[in-house]
């Protein structure tokens, strides 16, 4: 039993996070492409009881531990780990640990009010760093130098010799540390010369808490201001004062000082980085009104408090006027209620992206009326009244904002690489969706921002009445890719205007107003693509459906006829003979559809309704919103599936890898229909977004993306079907490449949508560092269609995970 308790902390998260198939994880360190999960290890639980036992061997039990823990880390190459460790009576069981690696980004320490230094972390120590001198030790300190300096910064006489500044940082140790994230909470015993090590972090380090250290005092400002790529300070009920303040923000007040006077920064100042700093956590300091005053000279400000603290409200107005925040409380500024409800009733939470919803979830210390007030604030914010009124009596209960968040506990995304997306806490996640399917070749593609920098550096607007280089090349090269007689590019700004813009020539060039589309597309939410839609999530209750006529749709799934694309074909003619004048202007359909579920259409349904159509004198829209530019892998377009060639394709999402860009293509005798009138689109093909469509297409061919395609959404399908045969709740797997849907039902014979269930699964693969879209009409689809670089090792642990959740449910 001893062993047994010694180990079950650990070994219930192990058993927890193992995925099944270990290739994903094992294969090869140096390759892993996964995001890892979230390790939270407490052994505060195990080492209590065996302390309270008065067992005399409790640090070799935490040894123990922590040697587990260790080998745990070097098998699960961790990014993120969360430890709360005991009091010992000395740290030298933690000091034999060697847990940090150059994989680990987050790290969150808790409960070590025994910590006295930072040698655990085992970062070599930069050269010693002289420490500024605080306002009780004599020396000519940096407040006195404000008041006597007639300029916002220090001349340089006096910024050498009151502020020296931060001393060169030595290189770091081989392991290549690059923590992004560092908290080390209630380490009230750490001072401010153990902090030196952190100058290894410099390069990388964004948020860092430090709250409860309550020896920390303005020694400890030189280390902070060697950390450049500081975005998050946490220094809660610590000793700091003004000092630390003006060291902090004297590299944005001396170039504030050199750009207001036209001068040159003073001498030295270049030592001094301006930090870019925008939450700041200052509760029950010691700083005063004249130290908050000088966060005015910072770049940006989303968050300040500085409760406990003694501030008058008449030192934050500057503050709440120069960078509109919002005063809640008295004594904490905010970009937003939301996120001032989230910080305040959960102070430990580092994230800044969560919903004041869910506050409950964030921690024990949300109480009922906090949850209640943190959502009324949400629905002042949403509807565009947040900080208009402080009665939240004013504020109805229930929300009627359109605008939706995608998760229960929604994520803030700061930064995107490829496949991958980065939170404002550098924890890293699966793009699944891309986007709603609109980042094609990759977030921040390399080659993509090139192309969109140096055309911004040129030219960034110009409208259509003048000539631009970019825009008819980007056409020229966008016509080449076409089939047939389609030859004439016009662009817009989103998926919606294209297919409005289709829709006009339709009716234009045939001189008919009906139009046939499917029950379950989507093709918009202007006023004009609303009536396509076939769903009524997507419509809104006023006149928008006159002259649209929804045909049956061909699901191989649920409809009634399987996989029979003519026979579902019959219900157009149907259609067309009894709800129309015998004519119409068009049928547009998408051919694999995207909000409906990742849904393709029956086999040899398009070619039939194509010539029905023609036959009464319409025209045919392909909808290549999403599955155009070789997503679907076997065709560069979606329509090539069914081997048809229709008159009109429209194109948005992945044609610009998320920049506004749409386009329409079609015929010079269907575009000529348009002739008799002016039409014109003020952004429509700007340089900037030609210039990115052209360098999306120039990737797409060199990195050979469709090919790519075709053969990892070939190996997902195989692994998702197989993971149907293991779940019962998989009702269908479906699409092509990567674009592919994954059905869940409560039974397989009735088809039932299981919706929460699917919401529930979602929300832990999102816990588990896998954001997943969904869709279909009851929201039970999952819709799999990450950025076309996705590789195979991330297909597998995407299903890994998948696999995970639905064990869970």
């Amino acid at each position: 039993m001893e062993g047994t308790d010694q180990h079950v902390a650990i070994a219930c998260y192990y058993t927890r996070y193992r995925p099944k198939n270990q290739s994903a994880f094992h294969s090869s360190p140096a390759v892993f492409h996964g995001p890892d999960p979230l390790i939270h290890v407490r052994v505060a639980r195990c080492y209590r009881r065996r302390s309270r036992a008065g067992a005399s061997d409790h640090h070799a039990a935490l040894l123990r531990h922590l040697l587990v823990l260790q080998a745990f880390s070097t098998e699960w190459h961790l990014r993120q780990l969360r430890l709360s460790l005991p009091q010992p009576r000395s740290s030298r069981a933690v000091a034999q640990l060697r847990l940090v690696d150059s994989q680990l980004e987050h790290l969150e320490v808790e409960s070590a009010a025994w910590m006295t230094d930072l040698e655990w972390l085992q970062l070599q120590l930069p050269p010693p760093l002289t420490p500024i001198p605080s306002p009780a030790s004599g020396s000519q300190g940096a407040a006195r130098q404000c008041e006597s300096a007639p300029a916002p910064v220090p001349s340089a006489a006096q910024q050498h010799a009151a502020v020296p500044p931060p001393a060169p940082l030595a290189a770091p140790q081989q392991l290549g540390l690059k923590l992004t994230c560092l908290a080390l909470r209630g380490c009230r015993a750490l001072r401010s010369a153990a902090l030196a090590p952190l100058q290894v972090l410099a390069p990388t380090l964004r948020v860092l808490d430090l709250s409860g250290a309550e020896l920390l005092n303005d020694e400890c400002a030189g280390v902070l201001v060697s950390l450049a790529a500081l975005q998050v300070l946490n220094l809660n009920y610590t000793s700091v004062g003004d000092p630390t303040l003006e060291a902090l923000t004297y590299g944005a007040r001396a170039l504030g000082w050199a750009r207001r006077y036209g001068a040159p920064a003073p001498a030295g100042a270049a030592a001094w980085p301006e930090l870019c700093i925008h939450r700041w956590h200052l509760a029950s300091t010691r700083v005063t009104a004249a130290g908050v005053a000088l966060l005015a000279a910072t770049r940006s400000m989303s968050f300040l408090d500085v409760r406990g603290v003694g501030v008058p409200r008449a030192a934050l107005r500057p503050l709440e006027s120069r960078f509109s925040l919002t005063l809640v409380q008295g004594a904490v500024l905010a970009c937003s209620n939301g996120l001032a409800a989230a910080l305040l009733n959960h102070p430990t939470l580092l994230a800044c992206g969560c919903s004041p919803t869910d506050v409950a979830a964030l921690g024990p210390r949300a109480s009922a009326a906090s949850i209640t007030r943190a959502r009324r604030l949400e629905q002042m914010q949403r509807r565009g009244r947040a900080g208009q009124s402080d009665n939240l009596a004013d504020v109805p209960s229930r929300s009627h904002a359109a605008l939706f968040l995608h998760f229960k506990r929604p994520v803030m995304i700061t930064e995107g690489k490829m496949q991958y997306l980065y939170d404002e806490r550098g924890r890293r996640y699966l793009d699944a969706f891309a986007g709603i399917v609109t980042v094609s070749v990759g977030h921040c593609h390399p080659v993509v921002n090139e192309a969109i920098i140096r055309q911004t550096q040129l030219l960034q607007h110009t409208t259509t009445i003048y000539l631009n280089h970019q825009v008819a090349e980007y056409a020229k090269e966008l016509a080449d890719r076409m089939p047939g007689n389609l030859k004439v590019v016009y662009f817009v700004n989103s998926g919606s205007e294209a297919n409005d813009m289709a829709l006009m020539l339709a009716r234009l060039y045939t001189g008919n107003w009906d139009v046939v589309c499917l029950r379950n597309a989507y093709h918009g939410m202007s006023i004009g693509t609303m009536g396509t839609c076939g769903q009524h999530t997507w419509k809104q209750p006023m006149p928008q459906g006159f002259g649209y006529h929804h045909a049956l749709n061909p699901d191989p799934y649920r409809g009634a006829f399987g996989d029979d694309g003519p026979r579902y074909a019959a219900d157009v003619a149907d259609l067309i003979s009894s709800a129309t004048p015998g004519k119409v202007a068009g049928f547009v359909a998408e051919t694999i559809q995207g909000v409906g579920g990742a849904q393709p259409l029956a086999t040899g349904y398009l070619p039939a309704v194509y010539k029905m159509v023609r036959e009464a004198g319409g025209v045919c829209i392909a909808d290549e919103v999403q599955t155009g530019f070789g997503r679907t892998g076997s065709h560069y377009w979606g329509f090539q599936h069914q081997g048809v060639l229709p008159d009109i394709v429209t194109m948005a999402k992945g044609i610009g890898n998320g920049l506004p860009l749409a386009a329409v293509v079609t015929t010079p005798e269907i575009a000529a229909a348009m002739a008799g009138r002016l039409h014109f689109n003020t952004y429509g093909g700007n340089p900037v977004c030609s210039a990115g469509g052209r360098a999306v297409l120039r990737v797409v061919d060199q990195e050979q993306r469709q090919a790519h395609c075709a053969q990892i959404g070939a190996h997902l399908l195989t692994r998702l079907r197989a993971l149907a045969a293991k779940h019962d709740i998989i009702g269908d797997v479906r699409g092509s490449g990567l674009m592919l849907g994954v059905e869940m039902v409560k039974d397989r014979t009735t088809k039932e949508a299981a919706k929460a269930e699917t919401a529930t699964v979602m929300e832990s693969m999102k816990d588990m560092g896998v954001l997943m879209g969904k869709g279909g009409l009851h929201g039970n689809v999952f819709r799999i269609k990450p950025p076309m670089c996705f590789s195979r090792q991330d297909a597998d642990f995407l299903v890994d995970v998948m696999d995970t959740a639905l064990a869970r449910l």
